[in-house]
């Protein structure tokens, strides 16, 4: 990460199904999903931690799929 963190885990991609505001169900498709096992340098995770969610501009991120 751009503090010089950094993570190792392992991800995979599945396919999501959201329930929109006008009442339909969306599908996010080939959304990456990932379980982050170790950090170095940076946050540490614990039980209340609830996760990271990727907001970069890269294709694995939220933000492109959303």
């Amino acid at each position: 990460y751009a503090d010089g963190s950094s993570a190792a885990g392992f991800f995979g991609t599945d396919t999501i199904t959201v329930n929109l505001t006008n009442g339909r169900k969306g599908k996010l498709q080939n959304l990456t999903i990932g379980c982050t096992q170790s950090m170095a340098n940076g946050v540490s995770f614990t039980e209340d931690t609830g996760g990271i969610l990727g907001l970069g501009l890269a294709k694995d991120s939220f933000v492109e799929k959303a």
